[in-house]
């Protein structure tokens, strides 16, 4: 069995509007910070800081103010021989959409080869911020692709010979990037960080980030139980047994998506509509034979729902709780938005095309007839030449398209999220259990 969702008490719930009044007077001395920052480095750090502990959309406004004059300066800011500062400065502005362009490099290789070159100015901190900033490079992008593997193998040579917390952190960017990560889900780890660095530590930013962790969990907490409500119910009154109980886990890749309070109806859309095709998927694997889920899918894709009338009562409930829950999103959507015809458009999106998945590492094992550490190597430049073509589509997009491509590449990042240690799915293993706990049940310690 899935998790259940009980009812989630806290003293975060009950103090909610004491909590919102203490966030907004917290937000002004924030905003306050960027008047105070001494130079371009400070306030790019600050602009970090915010969006690595989840508090950037609330200071869009001061984050578009700087980015915007950075570019402004074609992206000089008179960083050129700082490493880290460069690095820093092209992956916010890549992060935020601006189309920052490689040549910033260009004062750090060999002018006849775009090589990088070692010198005793380059510390791990700016090879580090050089490797997450060649993570958002586009296809064709030489000098990134040259940074990338000068900061892997120079990050190579550190290991024992630099200090923990460091150490710690090149390990993270290389075994996944922060273009990679799910942002939400690490804010945690970035608060704990940002309280252990003495130097960096500044306490209104991080009650500030404890504060917003909180109300926003709360908001999670709120629609996980109406999702996991949803789904008793089906369990209760329908003859869906046979489907595995992964309410829970379907919520925490939808809040991977959106995580943001005011996207509610989103986060909840998307765990049902996952959780359908669960659903689906096991009426498939272990309910219904080769003829009736051919049947199923030919009511699918008709939107027929006489077709199922003399099938298995568990199938016709599939097809139930399906059409039912896609007209009620469509209804929904329209009073929301003020939009006519969705249904059409979401009925397109559910015809059935099913086949089951083998790994990808197999698959290239048998077909190249290759080890297995080769093929893995192989599915590792595929995923990196996706991301650069995710990349592209992000940066180049014009500013309507900017939101949807933030919400696109978070299904990507979700996505390695759930399987990047296995099935997310399929094992409730301690590691899923551990993320929802941290991220939906157990909220952050707040300052006396």
């Amino acid at each position: 069995m899935g998790f259940k969702c009980q009812a989630f008490s806290s003293p975060e719930l009950r103090k909610e509007k004491k909590y919102k009044t203490r966030a907004q007077t917290l937000k002004e001395d924030v905003t306050c910070m960027f008047e105070e920052a001494s130079d371009s480095l400070s306030k790019l750090e600050l602009i970090d800081s915010l969006s690595k502990l989840g508090l950037s959309n609330s200071f869009e406004d001061e984050i578009k103010e700087v980015l915007d004059a950075i570019g402004l300066k074609d992206n000089s800011l008179s960083l050129q021989y700082d490493l880290y500062a460069t690095s820093l400065c092209f992956r916010l502005l890549r992060h935020y959409g601006y189309d920052a362009s490689q040549d910033m490099f260009l004062g750090f290789g060999e002018a006849s080869t775009g090589k990088f070159l070692k010198s005793s100015n380059i510390n791990v901190k700016g090879l580090l911020e050089l490797f997450e900033a060649s993570t958002l490079g586009r296809e064709g992008e030489t000098v990134l692709t040259e940074a990338r593997l000068f900061s892997i193998g120079s990050l190579s040579d550190f290991g024992a010979n630099s200090d923990h917390k460091l150490a710690k952190e090149v390990f993270q960017a290389m075994s996944l990037p922060l273009q990679r990560r799910v942002e939400w889900y690490n804010i945690k780890k970035h608060i704990n960080a940002h309280e252990k660095d003495h130097t960096s530590t500044n306490t209104k930013l991080i009650e500030l980030a404890k504060l917003n962790f909180n109300l926003v969990q709360a908001s999670h907490q709120e629609d996980l139980k109406e999702v996991s409500r949803w789904w008793m119910s089906l369990l209760n009154k329908e003859k869906l047994s046979f489907s595995r109980d992964r309410m829970v886990e379907s919520f925490l890749y939808a809040a991977g998506i959106a995580s943001e309070p005011q996207h509610g109806s989103l986060r909840k859309w998307l765990s049902k509509v996952i959780k359908l095709i669960l659903i689906i998927d096991d009426a498939y694997d272990v309910y219904g034979s080769l003829e009736e889920m051919e049947c199923f899918t030919n009511a699918v894709e008709r939107w027929n729902p006489q077709e199922v009338n003399e099938l298995p009562e568990g199938i016709k409930v599939c097809f139930w709780t399906f059409q039912n829950t896609t007209e009620e999103m469509a209804a929904e959507i329209e009073q929301q938005k003020c939009w006519n015809s969705v249904l059409p458009y979401l009925q397109k999106t559910a015809e059935l095309e099913r086949g089951d998945a083998a790994s990808s590492i197999l698959c290239h094992m048998r077909e190249a007839n290759v080890a297995e550490d080769v093929a893995r190597e192989h599915i590792r430049s595929l995923i990196t030449k996706a991301w650069r073509n995710i990349n592209g589509q992000c940066i180049t997009s014009t500013p309507f398209l900017q939101e949807p491509f933030k919400y696109i590449t978070n299904t990507a990042r979700t996505a390695h999220f759930i399987y990047q240690h296995g099935d997310g799915f399929g094992d409730q293993d301690r590691e899923t259990r551990d993320h929802v706990l941290s991220n939906f049940i157990e909220p952050l310690a707040l300052f006396n």
